[in-house]
């Protein structure tokens, strides 16, 4: 039997915010690149492809992603702060 630990990072109501406080939903946004050590990004829902659910509080714009993922989003200068919810579950796999 094979036991591996993974990690998926979920970050709820991630969005640029502007220097006018103008913002944007870092969904709604056209990525560059993306890429996921396995599987692949999810974007507003779980795994199963279910709402995202944290702490009883339900989730419409998320962003999911397994352990060593990349998101590259061209800025422009536009933007100066980024904001999100962020959590994480580590789960335990079993192969046998």
């Amino acid at each position: 039997m094979v036991k591996q630990e993974m990690t998926r990072l979920y970050g709820q109501n991630a969005k640029l915010v502007a220097a006018d406080g103008s913002s944007v939903w870092l969904n709604d946004l056209k990525s560059t690149f993306k890429k996921t050590g396995s599987g692949s990004l999810r974007f507003n829902e779980n795994a199963k492809g279910q709402d995202v659910v944290m702490k009883g509080k339900t989730y419409k714009r998320t962003i999911m992603a397994n352990a060593n993922a990349q998101i590259v989003v061209p800025l422009d200068k536009k933007y100066t702060r980024f904001e999100a919810e962020i959590d994480w579950r580590t789960a335990l796999l079993q192969v046998r």
